[in-house]
């Protein structure tokens, strides 16, 4: 069917093949990239902020123990009561992280991470009370008092880091996950990209020799005929001269004969010329042979009259 259409829509049909598969590879790569476009905008904006954001918690619940501890050894003396408001103020620092976790998972409606941050400020509150009132108790009682109360304040402690630690950890894989997934779709979009660019470029050698085998089959056969009746002619042109040549020598032979037949001719005319003078004389001759009878005739009847007379005379 191919090999009936025109030379025209073939190399069309040609273009129009390698035309489509790169379209078709740019609206993939293109798809691929806007797809990790998203997944880095993703990463930058929500994955890599919260990670950060979580990290901060965890250095706020540092900060809040360590403000503590050291008020606590050294019970507000030297000035050192001013850890307080640090530890109000990293306190703070991190109800507003949480608070921030709070407004995405309320945005995106995720019911467990809403009830895991609670339980995350419910942790950390009690471990903050927990923590004051030790410090207080070092203040108050020096290290009689404050010392019955560092066991809660461990537990405290132990219990805030089982909850925030998971939740940091869970937050710093997500942002791992999310740039191994940006890393996987560009490695993806570059082997789609020599994928398809080595596909385009095997279906285009392909196209290219089927139209070029499409277009050069006809004309072989056409030179191949054409190279056929070439021999053809030529073997006709050998046999044509063969035949001149024989027909030379049968006109040369002729032409050899025809001088015979002139020269023959030539004395057959000279002959007849002979032989038209000698009719000529013989019928010269005749016609004095002929005058010469009639006058013998006319003797010979005078000479019958004359007997005649000379036979009545003798009757007589």
């Amino acid at each position: 069917m191919f090999k009936n259409i025109r030379l025209s829509a073939k190399l069309g049909v040609g273009f129009s093949i390698v035309f489509l598969i790169m379209t078709v590879l740019t609206i993939i790569t293109y798809i691929m990239a806007h797809h990790a476009e998203q997944q880095a905008v993703q990463g930058k904006e929500e994955s890599a902020v919260f990670a950060s954001i979580a990290e901060n918690m965890r250095v706020e619940v540092v900060q809040v123990q360590q403000w503590l501890t050291d008020i606590s050894a050294t019970q507000g003396k030297d000035g050192l009561n001013d850890g307080f408001s640090k530890a109000e103020e990293a306190a703070q620092s991190f109800k507003a992280n949480t608070a921030k976790f709070r407004d995405m998972y309320s945005r995106e409606n995720d019911l467990s991470n809403l009830r895991l941050i609670e339980d995350i400020e419910k942790a950390f509150d009690e471990y903050y009370k927990v923590g004051q009132e030790m410090a207080h108790a070092y203040i108050a009682g020096g290290s009689t008092e404050g010392n019955k109360m560092m066991g809660s304040f461990d537990d405290a402690a132990k219990a805030l880091t089982d909850k925030v630690q998971p939740f940091i950890d869970s937050q710093i894989t997500e942002l791992d996950l999310a740039l191994a997934s940006i890393v996987a779709s560009m490695s993806s979009m570059v082997n789609a990209t020599i994928i398809g660019a080595i596909l385009a470029y095997i279906i285009g050698i392909l196209t290219v020799w089927l139209i070029t085998r499409a277009i050069t089959k006809p004309i072989n056969a056409v030179v191949a005929s054409l190279g056929s009746g070439a021999e053809q002619i030529s073997s006709a042109s050998e046999q044509v001269a063969g035949s001149s040549q024989s027909l030379a020598e049968g006109a040369s032979e002729q032409a050899s004969s025809l001088e015979e037949t002139s020269s023959s001719l030539e004395e057959m005319a000279s002959m007849t010329k002979q032989n038209a003078e000698n009719a000529r004389q013989a019928n010269i001759l005749a016609s004095n042979a002929s005058t010469a009878a009639d006058k013998g005739t006319a003797a010979m009847s005078g000479m019958a009259s004359a007997m005649k007379d000379i036979k009545k005379s003798s009757d007589e």
